[in-house]
């Protein structure tokens, strides 16, 4: 194994030698743990965060204009799509839609019966939002799996809705990333895990060195063989995430 000293600036050299153009990344923690600026970070410099889509907005005003302005679908300057969590949390109704689109295919036909049905505002942003992403093979997309999420939807239905998106966007190669900051639904971190090449481990400066190994054992052995990468980290407020050291494995 290789050691590697990284500072959150220098993240995105991380996988310079993997190519990630229309990868996914499936990150799953909370937010507080500060996923969000190392998952940017290992996408783009620093001159390119203004091109990023944040669609994680709190109300439908926000939100829909958050879509609008950055055209999602037209143009190969939106790096990151990110799903947040008020589009699962509040339109359960478009994940059961999301998983038709995966068994039948028929986009179309759901998009016309969107437009003469009286549907949820969720139901209707989430079609724009799958409308304007079908087709865009260079997207990336972060899905923040928050504990909210775990809590109020099934695995099945989780797994469908990222199975839909996946297909939707013609994306084959993935990304996961894993932070082992709080226990996660083990069986729904599996379940996605199984759809990606690379998974990168995020483990807190907190946890002590036999814990960390003890972790990452169970996990290259049991659960994800494919395991490539793990980090230890600390959090700084305003400045996210401080990595301390990485490791190929």
């Amino acid at each position: 194994m290789s050691k590697l000293d990284f500072g959150v600036r220098d993240l995105n050299r991380l996988f310079t030698d993997v190519d990630i153009n229309g990868g996914i990344i499936f990150v799953l923690g909370t937010p507080d743990s500060g996923y969000e600026i190392f998952a940017k970070t290992i996408l783009l410099s620093e001159d390119e965060y203004s091109k990023i889509a944040l669609l994680g907005k709190e109300t439908k005003d926000e939100f829909m204009k958050a879509i609008k302005t950055y055209d999602i679908g037209k143009t190969e300057s939106v790096k990151v799509l990110e799903l947040g969590s008020y589009v699962f949390r509040r339109f359960a109704s478009t994940i059961e839609k999301l998983s038709r689109i995966l068994s039948t295919g028929d986009l179309t036909t759901l998009l016309e019966q969107e437009k003469t049905a009286t549907e949820s505002e969720g139901s209707d942003i989430m079609t724009y939002l799958i409308s304007r992403i079908h087709g865009f093979s260079k997207a990336k997309i972060l899905v923040d799996f928050i504990d909210m999420l775990i809590e109020e939807y099934s695995l099945s239905e989780i797994s469908r809705t990222v199975a839909a998106i996946m297909t939707l966007s013609k994306i084959k190669d993935n990304f996961f990333i894993i932070t082992m900051e709080k226990d996660l639904n083990p069986e729904l971190e599996r379940k996605i895990v199984s759809l990606s090449d690379i998974v990168f481990l995020l483990y807190s400066k907190r946890k002590s060195i036999d814990e960390k190994l003890r972790i990452m054992e169970i996990l290259k052995i049991k659960n994800y063989p494919h395991l490539q990468f793990y980090a230890t980290y600390t959090f700084v407020r305003n400045e996210g995430i401080k990595i301390e050291h990485i490791q190929r494995i």
